[in-house]
């Protein structure tokens, strides 16, 4: 059996409360419409939530010592009053619907020793590039927390499903909790995973093919739980070290149909499009106007929108497609360029009617060749593709006491 970065853990979950109130979505979500935050705090008041344990990323800069002190107060208060109950040595199995599908998760610890940010080799490895700036007020909040409560989503390849096959008919006596969660979040449940089953999926988790553990959301909570790890082994913290070695995670697998990839695509402002194509010309580029948005099947390809007209962009380079269209839009950038990322084709169809701007559509993610391309590409560029909308993102419920 291989040498696995991950084990089971024990896990927090709160007992008694209302969990439809604590449970809230993703930090990194909503980042411009602080009213949608307003709002989560007024639905949860005085309640117990993982609202106050979070920094939503659209409160950055406002006042961030104030509000890191009151999360470790909260995390302290919930933690010393027995807020929680601790289930040992265990999986547990997530089974969260939304959107009339069931999108399977596992949560597991993950081991820090074999993640690197900012590697392409490591055995847990991001999907895209890690920002080095995006760290630092992370940190500032896990270096002094109690509790870690991870949003973090890793991927893995397990085309034959043997994981959450095995787990989908676990016994209803095993559910743990049920909740709605919170403004169109779906519905979550958790169900404990231990004894024979736990070592039957551990097994499996041995036999990936290609090994690897790769993080699709949340990775800048991960590098920033690595750094804080990091530190730890510099001051020779060995008591707290047991405890930071391992982070919390979500384990999908990358072939779950409600595991949905949406490209990311670019909108340039106000720039004459053959500069962008001139910043292209050594890759041979073929460009002509087609009537629909529709991909090449049999060379690499992207569609260019302007003016509701389309464009195929059929290109030789051994590469990303986004990282080949990327090359043309860092240049623009550099230039001083405006440019921004859509995630709906339809919205840069009417940002690009009429106006001096256009638009690059990207094609889907093959779900056949992303861990390959990872592998002989390394990691995509930043804002390349979404696993799903911001309501579909992981809402915070699970915990694991991290102090000492």
């Amino acid at each position: 059996m291989k040498n696995l970065p991950l084990k089971p853990a024990d896990i927090l979950i709160p007992d008694n409360i209302d969990l439809n109130k604590w449970a809230v979505v993703a930090c990194d979500q909503f980042t411009s419409e602080k009213d949608y935050w307003e709002k989560v705090e007024e639905y949860v008041k005085n309640y117990p939530s993982t609202f106050n344990i979070i920094f939503p990323e659209c409160y950055l800069g406002d006042n961030n010592s104030e509000r890191i002190q009151r999360i470790n107060k909260y995390m302290s208060d919930y933690f010393n009053n027995n807020l929680f109950r601790k289930y040992e040595d265990c999986f547990i199995f997530v089974k969260r619907k939304i959107n009339n599908k069931i999108r399977y998760g596992l949560m597991v610890t993950l081991d820090l020793e074999e993640y690197e940010p900012f590697s392409n080799s490591s055995i847990i490895r991001p999907t895209e590039g890690t920002i080095s700036s995006r760290i630092p007020p992370r940190k500032q909040i896990r270096e002094n927390a109690l509790l870690e409560c991870p949003h973090i989503m890793v991927l893995i390849s397990d085309k034959n499903n043997n994981i959450f096959g095995t787990l989908k008919n676990i016994d209803d006596s095993k559910k743990i909790y049920q909740t709605d969660l919170m403004f169109n979040g779906g519905e979550v449940s958790g169900y404990l995973v231990d004894g024979e089953l736990k070592n039957t999926v551990i097994d499996y988790f041995s036999k990936l093919d290609p090994f690897i553990f790769a993080v699709g959301d949340g990775n800048h909570s991960l590098a920033t739980a690595k750094a804080c790890y990091e530190d730890l082994k510099k001051q020779g913290n060995t008591e707290k070290l047991k405890n930071t070695r391992y982070c919390l995670v979500e384990i999908e697998n990358i072939f779950d149909d409600a595991v949905v990839f949406s490209p990311i695509h670019r909108l340039v402002f106000d720039t004459d499009i053959n500069l962008f194509n001139s910043y292209l010309s050594d890759f041979s580029l073929k460009i002509s106007e087609i009537g629909t948005p529709e991909f090449s099947k049999s060379s690499k390809s992207f569609i260019v929108i302007k003016d509701g007209k389309y464009y195929l962009y059929e290109y030789e380079n051994d590469g990303l497609t986004v990282a080949t269209v990327d090359i043309a839009i860092d240049k623009l950038v550099k230039e001083g360029h405006k440019i921004d990322y859509i995630h709906e084709p339809s919205v840069l169809k009417n940002l690009t009617d009429n106006t001096g701007n256009f638009g690059v559509i990207l094609p889907n993610i093959n779900k056949d060749n992303f861990f390959t391309d990872i592998i002989n590409y390394g990691t995509y560029p930043r804002k390349t593709f979404s696993i799903g909308h911001p309501e579909e993102k992981r809402y915070y419920l699970e915990c694991r006491y991290i102090g000492i």
